[in-house]
C-alpha cells in the first residue's frame, strides 16, 4: 500500500496486469516450443508499446519451464543491441557476449579456445566488411570483395557456420546429458540502433547460423523502422518488397496489439492503485468522478495507447491533481471540468504536431481548431496562415475526430446559444493550455 501519490515508473507500468503482457509472452513461448531450431521469431511493435516488458516476461516463462521440465533444457541470453551500438559491429558484440557465457573449463580447453578464436575472428572480419559496404552504399555484400584496411584471410561461410554450431553446443553443456537442449537469445532495442547496423546484425544471424544449430533468436523490433531500412539498402520501390524480405528473415512473428477500450476500465483502477491516487482523502464520490473522467478520455476512439504513452500522460495528470495550490479548484469537484484538463494533456501527448501548431499560433490556433471541430464559423476572423498550417498538420483528421467526441456538437449547432457554448469549450482549452505552459508542461 502506497502512502502518498507518486509518478509511475517503467517498472510499475510493466507490472500492470490489465495490459495482458503475460498472455502474449506465453503465446510466444508456445511458438518457441513448436519451432525447429535454428529459428528467428520477431515481436513487432512501435516504440513504447511494451516489447522489452514482454520479452522479460517470456524470459521468466522459459526459465521456469526449463527448471520444471527434465526433458528439455533452455539456456537464455539477453542482448541489448543499443548498449553495443558504439562498436558498429553488432554481430561481433553478440558473439563476444556469448563467448563470455561459456563455462571456463570448456572455453579454455584446447579445442574450445580454437573454436572461440575462430568465431570471434570471423565475426570481426565480416562485421567490418558489412560496415564498409554500407559506408560505400553498396547494395549487396556478395557483389564486392574484401573491404578491410589490412590483408587478412577471409573465413568461409561454411567454416563460420561450423564454428558457431560448436560454440552453441559449448554454451549448452551446462544442461547435462539426456535432455533436449536449446539456446534462446533475446535481441532487444535493435530499432534504437543506427538502422543499417541493426539490419547487418539480422542478416548476419540469418546467414551464419547453420541449419543444425540448436538456437532460437527472439527479436523485439519496430517493423516500420525495419521496412524503411530495407528499402534504403536495397532501393526497391515495390510496397510489398520490405514485407516479403521481413517474412524471409523471420519464420514467425507476433504483433503487440494496441490497448483496447475494453481494457481501459480495469487499467484506470490499476493506475489509481499503483500511483497512490486512490489513497488521497477526497471521499469515494469524488474519486469515482475522477475515474469516470479518466475512463471517458482514455476510452475515446482514435487514441493510440501504449504503456509508455500511458505513463507519460498519467504522470502529467498526477502532477495536475496533486499540485499545490490547486491549478483548478473546480476540477476537483466536477468531473466535466476534470475531463477538460485530461483531454488537453492527452491530446498534446498523442499529437506533438498539435502542440507545435498551438505554440506557433496561440489563441488563433484554438479559434481555427474550433471552426474545424464544429464545422461552423465560431470565430469568423481566422488567419490564412493558421488555416494553411492546419491543412498541413499531421494526423489532422484524427485530431478533429477525437475533439468532436469531446466537444459534443449539439443537434442544433446553428443556434446562437449552442455556438456560444462551443466557443466557451474551445476557449476553456486555450485557458488550460496557458496554465500548463506557464508551468513548463
Amino acid at each position: 500500500m502506497v502512502d502518498k501519490p507518486h509518478f509511475l515508473k517503467d517498472l510499475e507500468v510493466r507490472e500492470m496486469q490489465s495490459l495482458d503482457h503475460l498472455k502474449l509472452a506465453r503465446s510466444i513461448y508456445q511458438g518457441i516450443k513448436l519451432c525447429s531450431p535454428p529459428f528467428c521469431i520477431a515481436l513487432f511493435g512501435p516504440w513504447g508499446s511494451g516489447k522489452s516488458t514482454i520479452l522479460k516476461l517470456l524470459l521468466e516463462e522459459i526459465q521456469r519451464a526449463s527448471a520444471e521440465d527434465n526433458g528439455i533444457y533452455y539456456r537464455t541470453h539477453w542482448f541489448n543491441a543499443w548498449e553495443y551500438e558504439s562498436s558498429a559491429n553488432l554481430f561481433y558484440s553478440l558473439i563476444s557476449l556469448l563467448v563470455q557465457q561459456i563455462p571456463d573449463g570448456t572455453r579454455f580447453s584446447r579445442r574450445g579456445s580454437g573454436v572461440v578464436q575462430r568465431a570471434l575472428k570471423a565475426a570481426r572480419i565480416h562485421g567490418q566488411r558489412w560496415a564498409a559496404c554500407y559506408r560505400e552504399g553498396e547494395p549487396r555484400l556478395a557483389e564486392r570483395g574484401p573491404a578491410l584496411p589490412e590483408e587478412e584471410e577471409i573465413p568461409l561461410v561454411d567454416s563460420i557456420r561450423a564454428d558457431l554450431d560448436r560454440l552453441t553446443d559449448m554454451l549448452l553443456v551446462t544442461g547435462g546429458k539426456g535432455r533436449s537442449k536449446c539456446l534462446v537469445v533475446f535481441i532487444d532495442d535493435l530499432d534504437k540502433c543506427l538502422p543499417l547496423h541493426g539490419l547487418a546484425l539480422v542478416e548476419s544471424i540469418k546467414l551464419f547460423f547453420s541449419s543444425s544449430a540448436p538456437i532460437v533468436f527472439v527479436f523485439a523490433i519496430d517493423s516500420a523502422v525495419l521496412s524503411q531500412v530495407v528499402h534504403a539498402k536495397y532501393g526497391y520501390a515495390e510496397p510489398d518488397f520490405a514485407e516479403s524480405y521481413i517474412d524471409k528473415i523471420f519464420e514467425f512473428n507476433y504483433q503487440i496489439p494496441s490497448i483496447s477500450s475494453a481494457q481501459v476500465s480495469d487499467l484506470v483502477d490499476e493506475i489509481y492503485r499503483r500511483s497512490g491516487l486512490s489513497e488521497r482523502p477526497i471521499g469515494p464520490e469524488r474519486l469515482e468522478r475522477e475515474k469516470a473522467a479518466v475512463r471517458e478520455v482514455l476510452g475515446r476512439v482514435g487514441l493510440t495507447l501504449s504503456p509508455r504513452r500511458i505513463k507519460r500522460v498519467v504522470n502529467r495528470f498526477i502532477w495536475f491533481l496533486c499540485h499545490e495550490p490547486p491549478l483548478d479548484p473546480v476540477s476537483g469537484q466536477d468531473g466535466e471540468a476534470l475531463e477538460y484538463w485530461l483531454t488537453w494533456l492527452m491530446a498534446t501527448e498523442q499529437w506533438p504536431a498539435l502542440r507545435s501548431f498551438v505554440l506557433t499560433y496561440g489563441e488563433t490556433a484554438f479559434k481555427e481548431l474550433g471552426n474545424r471541430i464544429t464545422g461552423h464559423p465560431l470565430f469568423p476572423h481566422s488567419v490564412d496562415a493558421a488555416k494553411q498550417a492546419f491543412n498541413n498538420l499531421e494526423d489532422s483528421r484524427h485530431i478533429l475526430d477525437s475533439f468532436r467526441k469531446f466537444i459534443r456538437v449539439p443537434d442544433e449547432p446553428h443556434l446562437a446559444e449552442s455556438q456560444e457554448e462551443m466557443r466557451k469549450a474551445i476557449m476553456r482549452l486555450h485557458e488550460i493550455d496557458g496554465v500548463l505552459r506557464s508551468h513548463g508542461i
